[in-house]
């Protein structure tokens, strides 16, 4: 099937369950999240996925009705004109959208601007470095840790028995504050 319709079917999905989650301001973010990374896993490629973002930030915004109750049962706590604060809800939703897409799609770079990903890998090392490598390991004695593990297990420490490791962080040892 064609990225473009995948990525429709998927949008078309992911707008019919924005219905049945949070849209508050604290879970746009996990939103936009679920439908970049399901994009994402469908193998929809960079311009694809940036067609989908407008129509997905949308889809997210609030209905006018709900924003204009939104404003009126808040207003007498913000100093803003309701444009003012619609301005400053949609916009957060599509920064919020807009910094979820780039982080799951990173952009592709220009062939000049492009970073190295992974150094420059050593050669690796030949079977005659390998076995004097091993030579070498093998030389030092293997430790038995038996004995010292069953010592640790069955050990109890009680740090008031020790008087030499208890100091009383009050005052003098006789319980007077300086």
């Amino acid at each position: 099937m064609e990225t473009a319709k995948v990525a429709e079917i998927i949008l078309d999905k992911w707008r019919a369950s924005l219905k049945l989650k949070d849209r508050s301001k604290d879970h746009v973010a996990s939103n936009f999240e679920e439908l970049f990374s399901e994009l994402r896993e469908a193998d929809v490629t960079f311009d694809v996925a940036r067609e989908v973002l407008p129509l997905a930030i949308q889809a997210h915004y609030p209905p006018v009705a709900v924003r204009r109750r939104t404003y009126e049962g808040i207003k007498h706590l913000v100093k803003v004109s309701e444009k003012e604060f619609t301005d400053s809800w949609l916009g957060h939703i599509k920064d919020t959208a807009t910094n979820i897409f780039y982080e799951v799609y990173p952009p592709p770079l220009s062939s000049q601007a492009k970073i190295k990903s992974a150094p420059e890998q050593k050669p690796v090392m030949s079977k005659k470095e390998y076995a004097a490598m091993r030579r070498y390991a093998d030389s030092f004695p293997i430790l038995d840790t038996t004995e010292l593990e069953r010592s640790l297990n069955n050990r109890q420490y009680n740090a008031f028995d020790d008087e030499n490791d208890f100091q009383d962080v009050l005052g003098d040892s006789d319980g007077e504050t300086n």
